[in-house]
Parts: C-alpha cells; structure tokens; sequence
C-alpha cells in the first residue's frame, strides 16, 4: 500500500501571500514555505500520497516534466516529514482518523 501524508496537526501555521510560515509545537524554529511547499502544505490538510500531490502539481503545471515534478514533490515531503512538519497517515484497521482539522 502506498503511504499517505498529512499536517501534523500540532505544527501552527501562517500564510503571507504565496507563502506559509510554519512552526512546530516545540517552538524551537519556524519554517518559511515558498509557493510551491506552501500549496503542498494546503494541499496536506488532507491525506494524500507523494503520487496524488504531485498529481495536483502537474495539472497545475502541466509544461513541466512529469518526472520532474513527481522527485520535487517526493522530495520535498521528505524533507518535511524530516523537520517534524507532516506526518505518515496510519494505515489499516485500528489506525486513528487523520485528525488533519484547521490550524
């Protein structure tokens, strides 16, 4: 089964234009999203693999490189489930709602 990801819902957040200011429960840093993380983050309020999100992206962008937007994509959920930003949604019987409400 392919892994889905969604906000930690303990993360605060912000939008300033284009981009989101991200902060983790911790307050020890915020993060500054770009448009393109700051969609991603939105998007993330509710479930979705790395496939369906870069999906979105692509449709969104549709001149750019399927491939291309899919490694952007996968990286940088990665690199937001590194910082403690998004989460892997439990999967399977038993597994808690994903809970992803308004920050």
């Amino acid at each position: 089964m392919t892994r889905r990801y969604r906000r930690r819902p303990a993360v605060a957040w912000r939008a300033l234009g284009d981009e989101a200011f991200l902060a983790r429960e911790s307050g020890d840093a915020v993060f500054r999203a770009n448009a393109t993380a700051g969609a991603l983050w939105r998007l993330l309020a509710e479930p979705h693999t790395a496939a369906q999100a870069a999906a979105v992206f692509r449709a969104a962008f549709p001149a750019a490189a399927p491939e291309r937007v899919a490694r952007a994509i996968e990286g940088l959920i990665e690199r937001l489930v590194d910082e403690g930003l998004v989460e892997p949604v439990a999967e399977g019987p038993g597994a808690a709602s994903s809970g992803a409400g308004p920050a």
